[in-house]
């Protein structure tokens, strides 16, 4: 049997954060120091493949976030007096959980640590207990006090998500997000599913060749 039971969703993000999150990522990793001349608009607009007026407008953000300095007639430089707290919120992953029940959860969790200890950045874990409001309230005091992204195992009792509009400024802020086991098409979020159909159906194909003809299914 194949193992392909899952599948990973890109949403289409706006250039402009593609670039600026290339870039924080080279900051964040070392790959550009304090104090480095960054790469000319020119070589940025061939390397991304956008027009100048995207990479200016990354080059805005990463500038108002704290990351970089614009020096008229000089050029752009890693910010020399990086506060540590933009450091330590960049390297914070927050994980939104409906609920620790079972195994699953757990387990997903502990792969994620797992993940980004290897790159030294930080988990904080918010537990909804199945419940929208306090999905909502945690999501709105992540948007409030930063973060370096989102993974979102959210609340799933309902068939309308009451929270697609908080979500919508997750991604409108640019914070990267990614939805585990959710997929809400009106929003185009990057999203990791369980491929249910694809599963059950290869399951049923292997035993077929096996020569079984009466399957149950529990």
């Amino acid at each position: 049997m194949g193992n392909a039971v899952r599948e990973t969703i890109s949403s289409c993000k706006p250039l402009y954060i593609k670039v600026k999150s290339a870039l924080q990522k080279q900051i964040l990793d070392g790959e550009l120091s304090i104090g480095d001349r960054l790469p000319k608009e020119a070589d940025l607009c061939t390397k991304h493949k956008v027009s100048p007026i995207t990479v200016r407008r990354a080059m805005t953000n990463l500038a108002e976030e704290g990351f970089i300095d614009r020096i008229p007639g000089s050029g752009t430089f890693v910010r020399s007096n990086m506060s540590k707290e933009i450091m330590e919120i960049t390297k914070t992953i927050s994980l939104v959980f409906a609920n620790l029940c079972g195994g699953f959860p757990s387990s997903i969790i502990t792969g994620i640590e797992s993940v980004l200890r290897k790159s030294a950045y930080k988990v904080q874990i918010y537990i909804s207990d199945d419940d929208y409001d306090i999905e909502r309230s945690h999501l709105k005091q992540i948007l409030e006090e930063g973060t370096g992204g989102i993974i979102v195992f959210g609340v799933c009792h309902s068939t309308v998500n009451p929270n697609c509009d908080i979500l919508l400024e997750v991604k409108k802020s640019g914070i990267p997000i990614v939805m585990v086991d959710t997929f809400l098409p009106n929003l185009n979020l990057d999203h990791v599913v369980s491929a249910d159909f694809d599963g059950d159906y290869e399951i049923a194909e292997h035993f077929i060749k096996l020569g079984h003809h009466e399957i149950g299914y529990v």
